[in-house]
């Protein structure tokens, strides 16, 4: 905190000096802005610091006002919700898929162990559609 205090006095000196040679009007102008400036850091600082919730709120307003990010969060709300249903309702058809070809594996004269045998399965991968129409 020291270092930046004896920086500014370093910037403060360095622009003093050249003051000698400025023509009235731009050094009132200057000494306006500077008092500005000053008035300005005084109430940043005195301001309460502590207060609760107000972290999040200055968090939030750097992405613009609240009553303009509501109709944002609620609509991204939405879409989450959308997407979830259309995987649940996804999920639920893949398990009455599962569960008819179950079935009909069960009902099969073929025995479930051939279904497991990795020739069956090697068999299957080597198998052309078109030999199986003739």
């Amino acid at each position: 905190m020291s270092e930046d205090r004896e920086l500014g006095r370093k910037i403060a000196d360095r622009l003093s000096e050249g003051l000698d040679g400025l023509p009235p009007h731009v050094a009132q102008r200057l000494a306006v802005a500077r008092a500005k400036a000053v008035a300005r850091f005084s109430e940043v600082s005195a301001a309460p610091t502590g207060t609760a919730g107000t972290g999040m709120l200055q968090w939030l307003s750097r992405f613009g006002p609240p009553r303009l990010l509501a109709p944002v969060f609620g609509l991204v709300v939405a879409l989450l919700i959308m997407l979830y249903w259309q995987e649940s309702q996804h999920s639920e058809l893949n398990y009455a898929d599962n569960a008819d070809l179950d079935t009909q594996m069960l009902a099969d004269e073929l025995p479930v162990t051939a279904y497991l045998d990795q020739g069956f399965e090697i068999w299957l991968y080597h198998q052309n559609p078109l030999d199986a129409q003739q």
